[in-house]
């Protein structure tokens, strides 16, 4: 396990745990060795493009839904704010390269010489061991599906609410195996409803 973490200032931190938010970078699952289960054979995106835009009629754009549309190697997203549009093309680069990529969403959006784009690379899957040793991972650290049902901000709820129900318990390994087997099942279920997508 982890036994401290230095600060940037070189201050010590020690605890009993420590909970991975270091988004897809997983610092401290990675140090702990925690194992990555690649779903990348049934979850295809891997890419996105992605801008934001300013409304040309924000009275018949600035709608209350999201709106998501195919295109030919993934889908398009499109995100009305008060302040602005954001949108994105989620997309496999095993069938599209990047730049067929971006050409067809400049051609989707009508995209002019203003809008600046950019490029997400991200990787599907689940950590084995969501919590392995003394650090537990919430969030990307812990898992990423994909954007088309925007369920990270959910999965991080989940894995926090899970870990406080447990935390009441003074966790032990029979505690660890518990939230493992629960939050894998959560992320399992996600899994196997956005694949029917």
């Amino acid at each position: 396990g982890i036994e401290a973490l230095y600060g940037e200032s070189g201050k010590k931190y020690e605890s009993d745990l420590f909970i991975d938010c270091t988004g897809f970078r997983a610092l401290l699952l990675e140090n702990v060795n925690a194992a990555w289960e690649s779903w990348s054979d049934i979850m295809f995106n891997n890419c996105s493009w992605v801008c934001r835009r300013d409304y040309e009629n924000k009275e018949r754009e600035l709608v209350p839904y999201t709106n998501c549309t195919g295109l030919s190697s993934g889908w398009v997203w499109n995100v009305p704010t008060y302040s602005r549009i954001g949108t994105g093309y989620n997309y496999s680069s095993n069938h599209q390269s990047i730049g067929d990529a971006l050409e067809e969403f400049q051609k989707f959006i009508g995209a002019d010489e203003r809008t600046k784009f950019k490029h997400i690379q991200w990787k599907t899957g689940v950590r084995k061991e969501i919590w392995k040793k003394n650090v537990c991972g919430i969030g990307l650290s812990a898992g990423f599906i994909e954007p088309l049902e925007s369920t990270s901000l959910f999965n991080t709820h989940h894995g926090i609410l899970s870990l406080i129900d447990i935390l009441n318990d003074n966790p032990g390994q029979f505690e660890r195996d518990i939230y493992n087997h629960n939050m894998r099942e959560h992320l399992d279920g996600w899994k196997e409803f956005v694949e029917a997508h």
